[in-house]
């Protein structure tokens, strides 16, 4: 069973509710703190571009018993603008705590995020007792976590320049034997090739010389012939 607006502020599951944010049968998390490559982001706003990934926090910390699980999905207007939450879904019951996602904009423009703007919407559904302990998650420990996964996080999706890298070291770094024989199969072909060349081109100049001298011979003599008929 779906939880009412009523029925969850009846069990308190929300603790630092925003106006405006409880839905007939959800809750909407507003953000917190916003945070990049393990840092917060002090300004009011951030502009999270093309492929860029970013972690949010949410203002709100829920306690949801042990007869409660919460389904998060990320809001549908941000969806539509091309953001992706990469870590949302079911939230335990017992867990007490503030809840964090990790959006990417697969967009192909910035997307602004605004501190206190709506994210998450949180359905709370009823079911028999699990018997789990509570699992507090205090705030400041939370946001310590989520700012350790953040500075772990490539802050782009598919970190394109790391994975260039990587293809190029694949495909271009073979093992030494194989660089070896193949510098060798190249020096080879090389002069094969210088070879081949000179086989063509060295007969066709021996003889194109040889005519030539012989054509020098021949105006030799012929130089001789008339210089003979000159003193007649």
């Amino acid at each position: 069973m779906v939880l009412t607006s009523q029925q969850i502020t009846q069990l308190g599951i929300v603790h630092n509710p925003r106006q405006g944010a409880l839905q007939p049968t959800t809750y909407n998390a507003t953000v917190r703190e916003i945070i990049s490559q393990g840092k917060l982001i002090s300004a009011a706003h951030f502009d999270l571009p093309p492929r860029g990934i970013v972690w949010v926090v949410s203002n709100e910390e829920f306690e949801l018993p042990d007869t409660v699980t919460g389904l998060a999905t990320l809001k549908t207007t941000w969806t539509h603008d091309g953001i992706l939450a990469l870590n949302v879904g079911i939230v335990d019951p017992g867990w007490y705590g503030p809840l964090a996602a990790a959006l990417v904009n697969f967009s192909k423009y910035p997307f602004t995020i605004q501190k206190d703007a709506q994210f998450l919407r949180i359905a709370f559904h009823k079911h028999n007792r699990t018997h789990v302990a509570v699992a507090r998650e205090p705030m400041d420990r939370y946001i310590a976590k989520i700012r350790d996964k953040s500075a772990k996080t490539a802050d782009t999706f598919l970190d394109m320049a790391a994975l260039s890298r990587e293809v190029i070291d694949e495909i271009f770094t073979l093992p030494r034997w194989l660089t070896w024989l193949t510098r060798v199969g190249l020096t080879v072909a090389i002069v094969g090739v210088v070879a081949a060349i000179l086989a063509i081109f060295v007969p066709i100049a021996w003889d194109a010389g040889k005519e030539l001298w012989g054509w020098h011979h021949q105006v030799d003599q012929l130089q001789r012939d008339v210089d003979n008929l000159k003193k007649h």
